[in-house]
């Protein structure tokens, strides 16, 4: 039995091929028949057609074909052509799986060639030396659907592995369209990094393909690659208490938040952003200021008010940052306010509030003191609030209403409270609330991600995925959503 030799490439037909040198195997045995096939490297799971051929004046034979291989089955096992299928597991090495081709002549006689077959399989996966973003789509037995983030202009990795005996050297690693990005393949190797370079776009995508140098030109394995420019967003922060006031004390007055920038920067990079974060006046301090209108020891946001006097304050503080940074501001506590704009008697299951739009779904606290209780608030109609139960007391015109906070963000500043968070969770509720306002990202549900909507975090990744929304339907795909320009 003669083993039969790859047939050099050509683009004419198969009749012409039986004409050329290469074809004719040596010796008596090899001028009886020609075996031909556009690729001797499969993908694992697909399918490509075989033939074979009498030399031209013979007079016909028939042909059965066969296989002992566990990683390929033939379709059909006679005639002049067959397909060959490989299966779903990479050979064990290159040219490890064999077919037999068998000619059975006029007379009687029979010859027999091997056909030897690589069934290969290419990954693309997360590399470990990569420079920003790799999602694997929540699939990561699926190749398909992979994304890859780059910096525009600058370069990335993408991990390769190549399975089944066949190595870099028999593919091409080429991108749709090469103006947005292209790839350095190393030398003959199955396991290594793969460079990606970026060109100039402020947002751009295309499609990396693993192309087997055949005339097939199978593809095996494809890579979505997204290019951005980055986005930078500058931050102050500024940490307050009232001296005179022990309540309003920091738990945690040594928190360095612009130090953990750095920390906040490995994550951002999946959407190509990152934070410069700094201190008020460069130190690390807590800064004193009168808590002027405080309900106890809580800051008061009023609502109505674009956030009372107290916000006005703190504006003028922080105002030569205003055109440059995103002002984030830390205290104890703070109150979201309202003001009852009519009296609400007791017994009433209803409030009316003054200047804004009421919110539902909360337990408030109306009045002060002796007079002071808890409700529900079920439902809103504009500035009107509907009640879970009766009010106990009577309260007059411009009584507060208010309830904790967590954070917010208005009038050009983000207000993060941090009396019922723990240090190292805190460090993160600072970079959510900054995220929310510069990058422009949503409230979502994902314990793996930083802009989860509570402060439960397991993990701090942006995702190209899209993400479920927590307080409105859809999705956000965060990668995306970041403003470029």
């Amino acid at each position: 039995m003669e083993k039969l030799k790859i047939l050099g490439s050509s683009l004419t037909s198969p009749i012409d091929n039986t004409q050329r040198k290469e074809v004719r195997l040596r010796g008596r045995v090899s001028e009886d028949f020609v075996v031909t096939a556009r690729c001797r490297i499969m993908k694992v799971g697909s399918r490509v057609a075989m033939s074979a051929a009498d030399l031209p004046g013979d007079l016909p034979g028939t042909f059965h074909w066969s296989t002992h291989s566990s990683k390929i089955k033939l379709e059909n096992s006679s005639g002049n052509q067959i397909f060959v299928g490989a299966l779903d597991t990479p050979g064990t090495d290159r040219d490890s799986e064999t077919i037999t081709v068998t000619r059975t002549a006029h007379d009687g006689s029979k010859k027999s060639k091997t056909v030897s077959i690589t069934v290969a399989k290419v990954t693309f996966s997360a590399s470990a030396n990569q420079m920003y973003g790799f999602d694997d789509y929540d699939t990561p037995y699926e190749d398909a659907d992979n994304h890859l983030s780059v910096m525009s202009t600058g370069h990335t990795f993408v991990a390769v592995h190549i399975e089944g005996g066949a190595d870099s050297s028999d593919f091409e690693f080429n991108t749709a369209n090469p103006k947005i990005c292209t790839a350095t393949p190393p030398p003959a190797t199955t396991k290594f990094d793969l460079r990606i370079d970026a060109g100039e776009h402020v947002k751009a995508s295309t499609t990396l393909s693993a192309t087997v140098r055949c005339l097939s030109k199978e593809v095996f394995a494809t890579l979505s690659i997204h290019v951005y420019e980055e986005f930078v967003a500058k931050v102050v922060i500024a940490k307050f208490s009232d001296f005179g006031r022990p309540g309003t004390a920091l738990r945690w007055p040594d928190i360095d938040y612009a130090a953990h920038g750095v920390e906040a920067n490995k994550y951002l990079k999946d959407a190509v952003a990152r934070l410069e974060m700094e201190n008020l006046n460069g130190q690390n301090r807590v800064t004193h200021i009168d808590f002027k209108g405080a309900a106890g020891d809580a800051l008061v946001y009023d609502m109505g008010n674009d956030g009372g006097p107290m916000v006005k304050v703190f504006d003028k503080l922080l105002e030569s940052f205003a055109e440059t940074h995103y002002r984030v501001i830390v205290v104890k506590k703070i109150d979201f306010a309202y003001f009852l704009g009519n009296t609400a008697l007791a017994g009433s299951t209803t409030v009316t509030i003054a200047g804004s739009t009421f919110i539902a779904g909360k337990t408030v606290e109306i009045g002060d003191g002796v007079t002071k209780e808890s409700v529900l608030v079920k439902f809103v109609d504009g500035n009107i609030g509907i009640l879970a139960t009766p009010l106990k007391f009577t309260h007059q015109p411009g009584t507060i209403i208010r309830y904790p906070a967590q954070g917010i963000a208005g009038s050009g500043l983000m207000f993060v409270q941090e009396e019922h968070a723990e240090k190292d969770s805190l460090k993160w509720v600072v970079v959510h609330e900054v995220v929310h306002r510069a990058l422009d990202l949503r409230d979502i549900v994902d314990e793996t991600n930083m802009m989860h909507y509570v402060n439960a975090f397991k993990d701090y990744r942006l995702r190209y995925c899209p993400r479920t929304l927590k307080r409105s339907q859809g999705t956000q795909n965060q990668w995306d959503s970041v403003p470029r320009e």
